[in-house]
């Protein structure tokens, strides 16, 4: 296990290194941000952006600029914000809290949802229970998460005014963001995933010899059965828990949720590259924590799972 757990894990440090790297190389392609935070170009000569430059140490080379932003990083030093003038880190860590809450209502939105109605349609297969289910399936993986944001808002908003528009409060205020990233995203192919996960277990021999024992039936699926058919959804929950912190960029623009993901669009429209380049390094490390619990989690429950 140790030696599992040590392999996962660097892997991950060279996944950070590849995306740092990307990150890095893809902001500096988006333009020149001396003509944003300068936008007088007619008061304003070539020695004052020139200036603007080596203040932000835009005028080094490329391969200087990624080395001292990748040291300054190891040492916990994200930068400051072009545009808001803040450490990147206390910028972070103000919006992170509240994707993470938002990701954990949306996946536990997603699993109460998924779980029961994959394994009832799994036990009634062909049946009307199992026909619905599909059809719940089918409108979640094909509805645009956009879109069904934007019809809750115009049902439940402002038809009904039954719940706010947008913004970050009480419970209420986690309804419609948490049910239209957790049904687009996960609880369509959750369920799914259950379904198919648990009709092939159900077909298993040692489900067969386990119901020639006696055993009941409540208690050969509950005990025997859902714990082998989770593991591929245990895998699938993890890796789009991580995904939410990317994902959730349109949903927490639609419902104007004060997240990293709308930290990363005002970001890359104000083409704040150390802010933009923070947001990503600080995802993509969640990501391969997520990814290593994930394997970890995946190694317990199969223990045949190894290098």
């Amino acid at each position: 296990m140790q030696r599992y757990i040590l392999f996962r894990l660097l892997h991950g440090v060279l996944t950070l290194f590849v995306v740092s790297l990307v990150v890095f190389l893809i902001s500096r392609a988006t333009g020149d941000p001396t003509y944003l935070l300068l936008p007088d170009e007619g008061s304003l000569t070539k020695e004052d952006y020139d200036m603007q430059r080596r203040r932000l140490g835009l005028d080094q080379p490329l391969p200087i600029q990624y080395v001292t932003w990748l040291g300054k990083m190891a040492q916990g030093d994200f930068g400051t914000s072009y545009r808001a003038g803040l450490p990147i880190g206390e910028l972070i860590g103000q919006r992170l809290p509240n994707t993470l809450k938002l990701g954990v209502a949306a996946l536990g939105f997603a699993t109460l949802l998924a779980l029961p109605l994959g394994i009832i349609a799994a036990l009634k297969k062909d049946s009307s229970i199992d026909t619905a289910a599909k059809i719940v399936a089918f409108f979640g993986m094909a509805m645009p998460h956009f879109w069904l944001g934007i019809m809750l808002i115009l049902i439940f908003s402002v038809r009904l005014g039954w719940l706010p528009t947008s913004g970050m409060g009480g419970p209420v205020h986690y309804l419609m963001p948490a049910f239209t990233l957790g049904y687009s995203f996960v609880a369509a192919g959750m369920m799914r995933l259950t379904r198919s996960s648990m009709l092939e277990v159900l077909d298993a021999e040692y489900m067969k010899l386990v119901r020639i024992k006696g055993v009941s039936e409540r208690r050969a699926i509950l005990l025997h059965a859902l714990r082998n058919a989770l593991i591929p959804v245990v895998t699938y929950a993890g890796l789009y828990f991580a995904l939410f912190m990317s994902g959730s960029i349109v949903v927490e623009t639609v419902f104007r949720w004060p997240g990293i993901g709308r930290l990363a669009y005002e970001a890359t429209m104000w083409r704040d590259f150390p802010l933009l380049q923070g947001i990503v390094v600080v995802v993509a490390g969640i990501t391969v924590m997520v990814h290593l619990m994930v394997d970890i989690v995946y190694a317990y429950i199969d223990p045949r799972i190894r290098y």
